[in-house]
């Protein structure tokens, strides 16, 4: 359109000098289309790109898929429900309680799926107990300005069996995941466990006899017996519960 338009100026101007110009009529011509060209070709879109088949000799180079390291070891359902409680009473620890119900980790247990929803209470407290973690029949701290006492496990009682508290054993178990190195050195079972140097030596731990079964509790200890396939299972009935002990 605007092309049309400069020539149509053009042709307007020139009218009245088309005598004088008549012989450099063809001249006027060729400038005439070469201007058109010119601007046809500068509004133009740009032309595509034609897209090369590739031939049976062309290197076609698809991604990789990403490499997944089979070696990493998977924690059972049985570790991970533990950790699960270990990190309830350090949060519990944390704010001042002096323990936590075992309700109230049966219940974020099943929120967070670790426990199906018809776990029974007496079945929950058999598991805890057959990991070597001891339920107290009263544990009382305020929930909502109000005094409850309910079953629980109390904080320093699990810090007597593991040789130091929750929040400590979850500061090892990071610092062990991150490359650091266990924060407790490996102990024969039945001696004394090691303490941070900032931890205040506990009550005698609680001995376990020579050949019995490590409990699952303390096979949570950085460069200790873990096993995932020694974790007692989270749906373990109450009888095989007291067996496991």
């Amino acid at each position: 359109m605007l092309a049309a338009g400069a020539l149509a100026t053009l042709a307007a101007l020139i009218a009245p000098h088309l005598g004088a110009l008549a012989p450099y009529k063809p001249l006027i011509l060729a400038a005439g289309g070469l201007g058109w060209a010119v601007a046809a070709w500068t509004v133009a879109p740009p032309p595509r790109a034609r897209k090369k088949k590739a031939g049976p000799d062309d290197d076609v180079v698809q991604d990789e898929p990403e490499e997944t390291t089979e070696d990493e070891p998977q924690e059972s359902p049985g570790t991970l429900l533990l950790w699960h409680l270990i990190t309830a009473l350090s949060d519990a620890e944390s704010v001042g309680r002096a323990g936590l119900h075992l309700d109230v980790v049966l219940a974020s247990a099943i929120e967070n799926g670790l426990l199906p929803e018809t776990t029974e209470a007496a079945e929950w407290r058999a598991w805890v107990e057959s990991c070597g973690i001891p339920v107290a029949e009263k544990v009382g701290y305020r929930i909502e300005g109000k005094p409850v006492t309910r079953v629980g496990v109390r904080i320093d009682a699990v810090t007597t069996v593991l040789g130091m508290s929750p929040t400590a054993l979850l500061t090892a178990r990071s610092q062990a995941l991150a490359g650091g190195g266990p924060a407790t050195p490996a102990r024969p079972v039945g001696e004394t466990p090691l303490l941070p140097p900032a931890e205040t030596a506990p009550e005698t731990p609680v001995q376990t006899p020579a050949g019995a079964p490590v409990p699952a509790a303390l096979r949570l200890l950085p460069g200790g017996r873990q096993h995932p396939a020694s974790a007692p299972s989270p749906t373990l009935s109450q009888g095989s519960a007291q067996e496991a002990r």
